[in-house]
């Protein structure tokens, strides 16, 4: 379900998903984290990068968005 067939994402840092050990387990997207650059004090800013989803994909992609969400 990759954009491309020829393009993979690397193990360490591709988004794993939670699910049963056969079914398709990741999406390729990384994870970002960025400090507060006014204020050392605040919780990190978390995204996630990624192409924009192809059609098979898209509950790949919410799946990981609810997963990767912290509340």
């Amino acid at each position: 379900m990759d954009r491309y067939s020829n393009i993979r994402p690397w193990n360490h840092n591709r988004v794993k998903l939670k699910v049963a050990p056969d079914e398709y387990d990741y999406v390729n997207a990384s994870t970002v984290t960025l400090s507060s650059p006014t204020d050392k004090t605040l919780p990190p800013l978390r995204y996630i990068a990624m192409q924009g989803p192809t059609e098979p994909s898209f509950d790949c992609v919410w799946r990981m968005v609810a997963e990767q969400m912290s509340s």
